[in-house]
């Protein structure tokens, strides 16, 4: 490399019984507090790196943090093992971090935790997989962009979003095979995701306390529960209904097949909640047989349904309602 700084460098110590734990948190210290500057790249060359225990970005002094880029080779070529040893890869606080290029697995927690304190992170060609909880979460953030981020068989969901988070993007994430549900976005204002999916988890999308927040041509299949799920229970979250919610262009097929719940989108409110969803341009295939396509779920739900294809029925129950601008085949 011309620029940065390399793990394999011994200044940083290396493995110690094939541990590269300690070096990563030598390197991660040296570029994180220093009396002249703060910030730089680590490099990580090709190979993998078992790590023992946890791997902590934060400084003393949360001002210091600033613009510092750990990054790999690819998600197939630079592998972080946390080996059911390390609770994974934490950013505690500070500004302008960035992750790239890397195979990150194995923690006993959660794989890449974001905590609160954390904004203006990148998380950028990252596949997180086989955590005991979740491959990647943020606690309280703004100013998030995740791309090309793969998140798969981890216990808990692949992204998870927990607290109050604003400006958030995501744009060709992928996530699967995880044990209960792909993404989980709860509180979170003004943001997006494009191009994003999730296959064959509990529920592909679990939506809850939102505020202005879209997402254009995502898509979701065989989840055994549904593939957009959209509720606004009792809360003390910042946000707390679901208001604006908008899909435009969006997918699904074959959800819903452990039965219960719908092919393409559930709504559902508990107590006084209340959610607000447009849905533009939406269309599903192979419903399960008996499932419908959209179930409306109580009285809080507002669904304006605008030139949807629908295989199966939109269902209204316990006093739902939906209000059609252009929808065929409903």
């Amino acid at each position: 490399m011309e620029f940065g700084i390399n793990i394999t460098d011994p200044t940083f110590g290396g493995p110690i019984n094939g541990d590269w734990s300690p070096a990563f948190q030598n390197a991660i210290n040296t570029v994180a507090i220093n009396a002249s500057y703060s910030g730089g790249l680590i490099f990580v060359p090709r190979g993998n790196y078992t790590l023992k225990s946890s791997i902590t970005i934060s400084t003393l002094e949360s001002d210091l943090l600033a613009s510092i880029t750990i990054e790999g080779e690819g998600m197939h070529s630079t592998i972080l093992d946390f080996n059911n040893q390390g609770s994974g890869l934490i950013v505690e606080h500070g500004t302008f971090f960035k992750l790239r290029g890397f195979y990150i697995k194995g923690s006993i927690d959660h794989n890449i935790l974001i905590k609160t304190g954390a904004n203006h992170v990148e998380l950028t060609n990252l596949r997180s997989s086989f955590a005991a909880k979740s491959g990647v979460t943020f606690e309280r953030s703004f100013l998030i962009t995740m791309r090309d981020v793969f998140a798969s068989h981890n216990t808990w969901h692949g992204f998870e979003f927990q607290g109050f988070h604003t400006s958030v993007h995501g744009a060709s994430c992928f996530t699967a095979s995880n044990h209960l549900d792909g993404w989980v976005i709860n509180d979170m204002v003004y943001s997006s995701f494009n191009s994003c999916a999730a296959d064959k988890n509990r529920k592909g999308w679990s939506i809850s306390n939102i505020s202005s927040v879209k997402l254009t041509g995502c898509g979701y299949e065989s989840n055994s529960q549904a593939g957009f799920y959209v509720h606004a229970p009792a809360s003390t979250t910042v946000i707390n209904d679901v208001e604006n919610l908008s899909m435009e262009s969006c997918f699904g097929t074959n959800n819903n097949t452990g039965g219960g719940f719908s092919n393409f989108l559930y709504i559902q409110t508990t107590l006084a909640g209340k959610v607000s969803v447009v849905m533009k341009n939406c269309s599903d295939l192979d419903p399960p047989a008996g499932s419908s396509s959209v179930v409306i779920d109580g009285t809080g739900p507002r669904l304006i349904d605008d030139n949807n294809i629908f295989q199966s029925t939109i269902e209204g129950v316990n006093g739902a309602y939906c209000c059609y601008r252009a929808c065929l085949y409903c």
